[in-house]
């Protein structure tokens, strides 16, 4: 949340003649949370969870699979003991469970596979994302949380602004949603007092030039911060005596941000950034999405400052996964970058592993995948994917069924895609629930058994039990 004097006169203009206080619910005291934060990740363009979540080629689903989506992995459609091989040496086979069979993790995402290995990954199968192609409309979807969102639709609420906006969490009005990404995103929409932009972490706040403030006398009196600053305080410090008037707005708005900001910062120069995570941003390990390391190290301060904050929701995002061409090995990369050992999720946690204890990390993106390979060795637009729950309160395993027998002769058939069988309520039922949200609060949607919700291959209810 950097800040310019000329925003911040903006803003602070606007706030006093609509009377809106966008800062109105710092002025409470901080709270005290023991309580759960959700991370959303939106992993833009939609990826093919299935490419990482390999049936064995040594079984009837596996072979259609493998057959058909060879290119994509880099082996021939042609031959069954380089599918093996590939199966063999880049995946490790782990439980389904109910009634799910073993499959492979992919290796690349080796944080991932120890998590799904001690219980605390949940995999849910065939989740409706969208019934449009449009990468617009359909980030409108998954963001807003609703079907029949329409293309180009901005007003309204994204379902990361809604969790804050009702149910138990409306009683405490110091819970926010913490944003690292670039640019706030859908997902956060709603009450903007709710909001607080943390993409630079080491920044955050109003600027002051503190190596010259803290030293006055020695400052250069012609350096420009130091008149500039000079000035505005000298001329706010005058005006904010007129009680009801303007500039009292102006006074309590720069009090609520100074302190804040002072708080922050005070508190991050006590936790310094642990290399690990400085590795992925400008070190030997920089992942090659600069954002997504950013934002790492910029969600590691966040959950520092956890408590000042009031973080509830985390909104991060990971683009570029939109792969018609080259999904070998490029959605791999970006796959690892995500879930790899050493890498993002990986060192954030290892820096904060009493956090990942109450934590649940939602990973989807806006589109599900086609069954069967295109032309470029890759796969294109669908319908349904899977959704991925990581966290210390998950109950880990397999919901929904991974491989329906229906699929297989699918196959080959270009335009098909997995099957809709579990809605957006389904889906997050129990993570919202956890949280202390009514579901249909956040999702305005139905659960009809065999429709909107796939009742025989485990209880959904359960997943953040």
């Amino acid at each position: 949340m950097e800040m310019n004097r000329k925003d911040f006169l903006k803003l602070a203009l606007a706030t006093g003649i609509f009377g809106f206080n966008p800062f109105r619910k710092l002025e409470a005291a901080p709270p005290t949370l023991n309580n759960y934060v959700l991370v959303h990740l939106l992993m833009e363009g939609g990826p093919d969870f299935r490419h990482i979540f390999a049936p064995n080629p040594n079984t009837s689903y596996g072979q259609a699979y493998w057959k058909n989506r060879a290119g994509s992995h880099g082996v021939s459609s042609s031959s069954p003991s380089q599918w093996q091989n590939k199966y063999n040496t880049e995946f490790e086979e782990v439980a389904g469970t109910n009634g799910n069979p073993s499959f492979g993790i992919l290796k690349k995402c080796g944080w991932l596979l120890q998590k799904y290995k001690e219980g605390k990954v949940a995999i849910v199968a065939n989740v409706k994302h969208s019934e449009s192609r449009d990468h617009q409309r359909s980030l409108l979807v998954l963001q807003k949380g609703s079907y029949s969102t329409a293309a180009f639709s901005t007003g309204g609420s994204g379902w990361g602004g809604r969790i804050l906006g009702g149910s138990a969490l409306e009683l405490n009005p110091n819970y926010k949603i913490v944003s690292v990404t670039g640019q706030v995103r859908t997902f956060c929409d709603g009450n903007s007092a709710n909001v607080i932009s943390f993409r630079n972490s080491r920044k955050f706040g109003l600027y002051t030039p503190d190596s010259l403030v803290n030293s006055w006398d020695n400052a250069p009196s012609k350096d420009p911060r130091v008149v500039m600053y000079r000035a505005q305080m000298s001329y706010y410090e005058k005006k904010t005596g007129l009680s009801g008037t303007p500039f009292e707005i102006f006074k309590n708005h720069y009090e609520k941000l100074r302190d804040l900001t002072s708080s922050v910062k005070n508190l991050l120069n006590q936790n310094q950034i642990p290399q690990g995570i400085q590795n992925l941003v400008n070190g030997n390990g920089a992942l090659r999405n600069d954002d997504f390391a950013q934002q790492i190290q910029s969600a590691y301060d966040a959950f520092v400052c956890k408590d000042l904050l009031g973080m509830r929701v985390l909104s991060m995002n990971y683009g570029g996964f939109d792969t018609h061409k080259r999904q070998y090995p490029e959605l791999e990369n970006m796959m690892e970058e995500i879930f790899g050992t050493n890498k993002g999720f990986d060192q954030l946690f290892k820096a904060r592993p009493n956090d990942f204890n109450n934590t649940i990390i939602a990973c989807w993106g806006e589109f599900g995948r086609q069954l069967k390979a295109n032309g470029d060795n890759s796969t294109d637009h669908g319908d349904a994917n899977y959704v991925v729950f990581i966290g210390g309160p998950v109950q880990g395993g397999t919901y929904g069924e991974m491989y329906p027998s229906t699929e297989i002769p699918e196959y080959e058939n270009f335009w098909k895609g997995i099957k809709s069988r579990n809605n957006f309520l389904a889906a997050f039922q129990s993570v919202l629930t956890k949280m202390g949200v009514t579901p249909t609060d956040v999702f305005n949607m139905t659960l009809v058994a065999g429709t909107d919700y796939e009742t025989s291959f485990g209880d959904f209810t359960q997943i953040v039990p």
